[in-house]
């Protein structure tokens, strides 16, 4: 690991149960919308620091934990925090209950961030990023709260010597983590020395421990704990799958059971792509897009 020491449009949406069968509630989610909007306020959390009258650039790729505690996001904006001016883009931690704003890590030049998420606590931060170029390799990164730095991830996956370096240029093309546990969810893209392969992982930074998964994904949500993985896959992985389109998938660790979630009440796969899926905490329900207009009656 290496330190890095710096503080089309969808027609429909569907919530639907992990367990076979369960109905998409619609209608629930719609309530849920409404009551969070009610009792919403607006609060900005790219604000710079006094004396600077507004942000010098863009700020984007918000990522907010699952409890609503804090936002981590991506600013190209060099006045954000006292003394940064010049610095360039940066990834950033806002705690809405304080106000607090902290800088994370400085991205290199053209380096941008392709894949960001929270814990629970705020406590860890997890992005994926790629350089300017093709054939730029692509770098994960964690911030931990109690070291207040950045580190760089290997995955065991990319480094087949045990020597804790990347030897196979990689890049990452999802990244989801589990907000309690901690546990990454990656699609990766590497060099193998005899061609490009993608895997799909499951890595805990914490023991280094990696499971290679019997899928791979272009979007992925864990649940809390990590129990449930939900993803889009665009190859038919059961049966029922005969659309031909990118489908929401959910995948359960403990048991190794796939379900289809974008399915009709017969477990069918549904007339059109679905995508951007998003597990609850406990993993019983999955939020998700969808162009297919045959998944609900009416």
């Amino acid at each position: 690991m290496t330190k890095r020491e710096e503080g089309g449009a969808s027609e429909a949406s569907g919530l639907r149960g992990t367990a076979p069968g369960m109905a998409s509630i619609a209608a629930g989610m719609a309530l849920a919308a409404t009551l969070w909007a009610s009792q919403a306020s607006a609060a900005r959390v790219d604000t710079p620091y006094p004396g600077a009258a507004w942000p010098d650039n863009e700020s984007h790729a918000p990522k907010v934990s699952n409890n609503g505690a804090c936002v981590a996001y991506v600013s190209a904006a060099t006045n954000l925090v006292d003394g940064m001016a010049g610095e360039g883009s940066g990834v950033y931690l806002y705690t809405l209950s304080t106000g607090q704003l902290r800088r994370l890590s400085q991205l290199g030049t053209g380096e941008r961030v392709q894949g960001l998420a929270v814990s629970s606590d705020c406590s860890r931060v997890v992005w994926t990023s790629v350089g300017l170029g093709v054939s730029a390799a692509g770098t994960l990164t964690r911030w931990r709260a109690e070291e207040a730095a950045s580190e760089d991830l290997v995955l065991p996956l990319l480094d087949p010597n045990g020597d804790g370096r990347a030897d196979l240029t990689a890049r990452y093309q999802a990244l989801a983590m589990a907000a309690d546990t901690g546990v990454l969810a990656l699609s990766v893209l590497y060099d193998s020395g005899a061609g490009l392969v993608e895997e799909a992982v499951l890595f805990d930074p914490e023991t280094g421990g990696q499971t290679t998964l019997p899928f791979v994904f272009q979007e992925a949500d864990l649940s809390s704990a990590g129990g449930v993985l939900a993803f889009t896959g665009a190859e038919a992985l059961v049966a029922a799958d005969t659309n031909g389109e990118t489908d929401v998938y959910a995948y359960e660790r403990a048991s190794g059971a796939l379900s289809l979630i974008s399915a009709d009440r017969s477990g069918r796969s549904g007339g059109g792509s679905s995508g951007s899926p998003s597990v609850s905490d406990d993993g019983r329900y999955v939020l998700f897009d969808t162009e297919a207009a045959d998944l609900v009656a009416g």
